[in-house]
């Protein structure tokens, strides 16, 4: 990419969005509340106080016809709900016209996926099920609240203050992995094209013909959509696509051709100059074998570590056990031993 910096505002999905619509999946668009930056940024990832009532009056249009897990319980004592909200950080906050318009959006879409202006909140997944689907605005905002992505995309708003924050709520789409890539273009021209999902292996893909069918597919829409509309801008940038149909490429995210863009199955040095290719050689890659997946670099936000290393064996790992007495060595607690055979038979 070039050396020079980049503006982000054209990456902006509140910028780019309006251009492609015809192009990618329904959304719509929620200015930042007063204070929802301070939200974000405060401790803990509990929903705003005003959301539970919210919830509990929202339509839901799921398959079962009832909110997914991320919706707040309010089946258990009154005195215990309150005490839990008052603990947090997050009840300080209330955003009700904010919490009214992503219920509106998920009654609108089924479901949503929530974004800031650049990024998706895929680090914080582990939280709602390893997914970024959205059934009540709970699920939203945990998402939201836990997420790097987002406090990385706070820190590029504060840098650039001309960018207009903006929430924005997608349409939910399950899309095969399989079928999305990522098209690097340099100079308004298909560099490289890689598979997204790099840690899985598509038998489909690696053989070829049904590849050489969707690199044809790519190509028309990045020469035919993006690089012949002018009001988008940037010549250089990696594009988001998934394969829609046998005639249809869908637009998913549009993101600075530099560093800051993960290259997938490339180096960046590859894609810095076209270092690698010939002038006009497009280089395409997918994963070939079992052996050869690269794990994603999500693969760190999945757990807290401390919680891996305490139950799933890692590195320290003890167990429950090796918890309780770490516990009672570090003066933490000092239950008498009805009270710890007590916890015990819970478990």
């Amino acid at each position: 990419a070039s050396s020079s910096p980049v503006s982000p505002a054209p990456f902006s999905i509140a910028s780019w969005h309006p251009i492609f619509s015809r192009h990618t999946c329904p959304a719509a668009f929620v200015p930042f509340p007063p204070e929802f930056r301070a939200y974000l940024e405060s401790d803990g990832t509990q929903p705003p106080a005003d959301v539970e009532d919210t919830a509990a009056e929202a339509e839901w249009s799921d398959d079962e016809g009832q909110p997914d897990e991320g919706q707040p319980d309010d089946s258990g004592p009154d005195d215990d709900a309150n005490s839990s909200s008052s603990s947090s950080p997050a009840a300080a906050f209330s955003f009700p016209e904010l919490t009214a318009k992503l219920a509106a959006a998920i009654k609108k879409y089924g479901s949503v996926t929530p974004k800031l202006n650049f990024s998706a909140p895929r680090d914080a997944t582990w939280l709602n099920a390893n997914s970024l689907r959205c059934t009540c605005p709970a699920d939203a905002y945990t998402l939201l609240k836990a997420s790097d992505f987002v406090q990385h995309d706070l820190q590029v708003l504060a840098a650039h203050p001309s960018i207009e924050p903006k929430l924005c709520l997608r349409k939910w789409l399950d899309v095969p992995p399989g079928l999305e890539f990522r098209v690097f273009v340099q100079g308004n021209v298909v560099l490289a094209i890689s598979q997204r999902d790099t840690a899985t292996f598509y038998p489909y893909l690696a053989a070829g013909a049904a590849l050489d069918g969707y690199v044809d597919q790519i190509l028309d829409f990045v020469a035919d959509v993006i690089v012949k509309e002018p009001a988008f801008g940037p010549e250089s940038f990696a594009a988001d696509v998934y394969i829609y149909s046998s005639t249809t490429v869908k637009l998913v995210d549009l993101n600075p051709l530099d560093e800051s863009t993960d290259p997938l199955l490339f180096e960046h040095a590859e894609l810095g100059a076209g270092e690698g290719a010939e002038p006009g050689e497009l280089m395409v890659r997918v994963v070939m074998s079992e052996n050869t997946v690269v794990p994603p670099k999500l693969g760190g936000y999945r757990a807290p570590i401390d919680a891996v290393e305490l139950f799933g064996g890692g590195k320290g790992a003890g167990g429950w056990e090796d918890f309780k007495k770490q516990c009672v060595k570090g003066g933490v607690t000092d239950e008498s031993s009805d009270e710890e055979e007590r916890a015990e038979s819970a478990l």
